[in-house]
């Protein structure tokens, strides 16, 4: 027997595809993709794997004489921390080397290293083994850091 010519007609009927469809074993999809699918269905993300710390909130820690540190946030994953540190006019931070990346924002004020003045809006970042020398602040600064866990308590 051949086909009809027409195959405007190659469609299954609605009863015998319920039919097949019924006749199927349940299987339910792996566990990953089944998450992943409710997780768009809820939403982008859920509020407790968002962090906000507002300005005044937290609590600013004496690093040394003229220098106090925020803790923002810490990733254990990553094994960094992101901080605020405020610096007095007048105040030093000794030399130190980098156990690890460290990236600074100036966010107000001036900030030296050596010969090198930082003003609000200047990002450094100091690859891990490098070495600074006296860190001072003739006018005093406000500064972002994201650095390695080891480099602030």
């Amino acid at each position: 027997m051949t086909p009809p010519e027409n195959h405007d007609h190659d469609t299954i009927d609605n009863e015998i595809m319920a039919s097949l469809l019924e006749s199927m074993p349940s299987t339910p999809p792996p566990q990953a993709l089944r998450t992943r699918v409710l997780a768009r269905i809820h939403g982008p993300t859920s509020m407790k794997e968002l962090i906000t710390l507002r300005g005044d909130e937290g609590k600013w820690i004496q690093m040394r004489p003229g220098i106090e540190i925020k803790l923002l946030f810490n990733d254990p994953q990553t094994k960094s921390r992101s901080l605020l540190m405020r610096v007095h006019a007048g105040a030093t931070f000794p030399a130190h080397e980098h156990d690890g990346v460290e990236e600074c924002l100036v966010l107000e004020g001036e900030f030296n290293m050596g010969n090198l003045t930082l003003r609000a809006g200047d990002y450094h970042v100091a690859l891990q083994g490098a070495a600074h020398t006296d860190l001072t602040s003739r006018s005093g600064a406000l500064l972002f850091f994201r650095t390695c866990v080891t480099a602030y308590p």
